[in-house]
């Protein structure tokens, strides 16, 4: 039997390539479809040969990433049928979930506000672990993974945004550090935190390494592939320590 994973997020989860409308921006390229196939490979490389029916692949990753979505707005739909976090627990036999959130947070951030903001977006983000652990205790949860969940969270990425707002930054940093240490201490080690693995860097101009799109926000699809890459090995070690539990 496979073991499933779940990325939920906002549009860095969705994939999304470019600011404009999704019928003028280019892809969407989710993360997860490459992170599926660098588990897969990590895990039992012949598993990634075609044809691909011979063998049971030992990941499978879904996706959903909702566009413009804040932590406030995920917990404010936990329940929500199609993209509230406790439906996607009720109804996927998900044992890690991964979150990548705070993107949108920060960006709606002032040059007048100050860092005291971080301990908000830090608390709606940690509440969202917390909520999902619970879900996926209720009796809601129906299938063999009830009560095995494990959760991930990304860190916030950097942006062009935090680039010329100096307290966006600084918040990002706050967050990302909180984060951090409230998952080493998560009782049970059911919790677990991982640094965005791709610095930010501009690339209008012919700068960076081609991973970020130019609207300062999104990533390429070459970006998003290397986001798997970068991931993969981690986030097997999670799964190992996860299986020996």
């Amino acid at each position: 039997t496979p073991t499933f994973l779940f990325c939920y997020g906002d549009s860095l989860t969705s994939g999304q390539a470019s600011i404009a409308p999704p019928d003028k921006s280019p892809g969407p390229y989710p993360y997860s479809v490459y992170l599926e196939w660098e588990l897969n490979y990590l895990i039992d490389p012949e598993s990634t040969l075609a044809p691909h029916h011979k063998q049971a692949p030992p990941t499978v990753v879904h996706h959903l990433g909702i566009p413009g979505w804040t932590a406030e707005n995920m917990l404010n739909n936990l329940n929500e049928e199609h993209k509230g976090l406790c439906s996607v627990v009720y109804r996927t036999p998900v044992s890690l979930l991964i979150i990548l959130v705070g993107k949108n947070d920060i960006h709606r951030l002032t040059p007048s506000d100050d860092a005291s903001k971080a301990s908000v977006i830090l608390s709606q983000i940690t509440e969202l672990h917390k909520a999902a652990l619970e879900c996926s205790m209720d009796d809601e949860k129906k299938d063999f993974a009830k009560g095995k969940l494990h959760t991930l969270a990304l860190g916030i990425p950097g942006s062009l945004f935090q680039d010329h707002v100096p307290v966006a930054a600084k918040v990002a940093a706050e967050v990302n550090s909180g984060l951090k240490s409230f998952a080493e201490s998560f009782p049970g080690g059911k919790m677990h935190y991982i640094d965005f693995p791709i610095p930010y860097v501009n690339g209008v101009g012919g700068d960076g390494d081609g991973s970020w799109n130019e609207d300062g926000i999104h990533m390429t699809k070459k970006g998003y592939d290397r986001l798997a890459k970068q991931l993969a090995p981690k986030v097997k070690d999670i799964l190992d320590g996860m299986d020996s539990d």
